[in-house]
């Protein structure tokens, strides 16, 4: 009984397709054959692509600056260039200095934050401040950044005197940190 059922449903659905001008056609299926691929080597170092160098030009301030994290890294000013594309929030956690450290059990000050347009100081760079007065990042403190624009985008973290970014330059007593695009 279940399958006349079935087989007047199937029939009446035709006969409906068939009244608007649908037509159903069935097919066998033909397998297309997958092309073989080339056996995977053994030697691991054939696995690992090259990269590829990239080159960018020198800016102005890196030319000015040492690039050695190995230098000593004494307490400076901080000047910040973003020649990117990208909205950026740098954000600053600078440890208590020795006379500060012994009364509160937290070794960092508060943190702080500076939010930078797109290409903003890319020149030149910007000397960064606090409300406070002036500013001086010395070894050990911690540099993050992140684009503000939704691009998942971030730098760093850094680490004053211990990574490759911030750059000291003797030349103007200043650590200095240019954001790669």
């Amino acid at each position: 009984m279940a399958i006349a059922g079935i087989t007047v449903l199937i029939g009446l659905t035709l006969l409906l397709l068939g009244r608007f001008q649908i037509d159903v056609w069935i097919t066998p299926v033909t397998e297309t054959p997958m092309p073989r691929a080339d056996p995977v080597p053994d030697d691991p170092e054939l696995l690992v692509p090259s990269p590829q160098p990239r080159v960018t030009p020198a800016s102005p301030l890196l030319s000015q600056a040492t690039q050695s994290p190995t230098a000593p890294a004494p307490p400076g000013k901080l000047r910040v260039s973003n020649p990117t594309d990208h909205p950026i929030r740098l954000a600053l956690l600078a440890q208590r200095s020795a006379a500060a450290t012994a009364s509160p059990p937290a070794p960092y000050d508060p943190p702080a934050h500076w939010d930078f347009a797109p290409e903003e100081g890319s020149s030149q760079g910007l000397l960064l401040s606090l409300p406070e007065g002036s500013l001086r990042v010395k070894r050990g403190d911690i540099l993050v950044a992140f684009a503000q624009d939704g691009s998942r985008l971030y730098w760093g973290p850094y680490v004053v005197g211990a990574t490759a970014m911030p750059v000291w330059n003797p030349h103007q007593s200043e650590w200095q940190l240019i954001f790669k695009p």
